[in-house]
């Protein structure tokens, strides 16, 4: 209170006022370029964020209406029994890949087609699409199904090296079982029992306790070679 009274108090008190007033406006010349930069800076990261979260949107919507395509043409011709489904399905899939590859339809495009082409006799363009998937699908799911799916092409082309190839990763946990039935698949194909054994064996250890239906049908080919000489 004496101080608010006293002249010679206010007078102190301007003038630290007026110091402080100085060195904000000294602070503020020094930096205003460096701070407008910086917000202007977040202004151009968030309007590219969204241009380009805008653009993926638009992507997919029209991958979706692509995959749809491919929905139709591949019913039709289960429909019809057209047997010209090769280039339609070939087409889009080549579409999606090339335009859409970014997207979730393009990895479903590839597994879809890859089945209707190998179902019209079409092995090499079912195989293309898998090899794609097995290179560009964007979740890991989908090119271990790749991969498998390959594996049984090569399969039945008796490309038994090939098919082991394909297999010899470490898969993610759900696809362990199914893996190690496969090579026992290719191995009892080449006529090596034990190995097939040995797979399917690593099979059952790793399979799931809820799929008892294809438990059975791996324990099916454990007892038939068992018995077989």
């Amino acid at each position: 209170m004496n101080d608010l009274n006293d002249p010679n108090g206010r007078d102190s008190m301007c003038d630290e006022r007026g110091r402080a007033n100085s060195v904000c406006a000294r602070w503020c010349a020094k930096w205003r370029y460096v701070l407008g930069g910086a917000v202007l800076l977040v202004f151009v990261v968030l309007a590219g964020w969204y241009a380009r979260d805008e653009q993926h949107r638009r992507q997919t919507a029209r991958a979706a209406v692509l995959y749809e395509q491919l929905q139709q043409v591949i019913q039709m011709s289960a429909d019809t029994q057209k047997k010209n489904v090769q280039a339609q399905v070939t087409r889009i899939a080549y579409k999606m890949e090339s335009q859409f590859a970014k997207t979730p339809y393009a990895q479903m495009t590839a597994l879809v087609a890859a089945g209707a082409l190998y179902r019209a006799a079409d092995s090499h363009g079912a195989q293309v699409q898998l090899e794609w998937a097995m290179q560009h699908a964007i979740d890991a799911p989908y090119r271990y199904i790749a991969r498998l799916r390959l594996a049984a092409i090569l399969l039945d082309q008796k490309a038994f090296e090939a098919a082991h190839r394909m297999l010899a990763i470490t898969p993610i946990q759900a696809f362990s079982s199914i893996y190690a039935d496969r090579r026992g698949d290719i191995f009892i194909a080449q006529h090596n029992r034990q190995a097939a054994r040995s797979a399917w064996q690593e099979a059952l250890k790793t399979l799931d306790d809820n799929n008892s239906m294809w438990a059975r049908m791996i324990q099916l080919k454990l007892d038939a070679t068992a018995t077989d000489q």
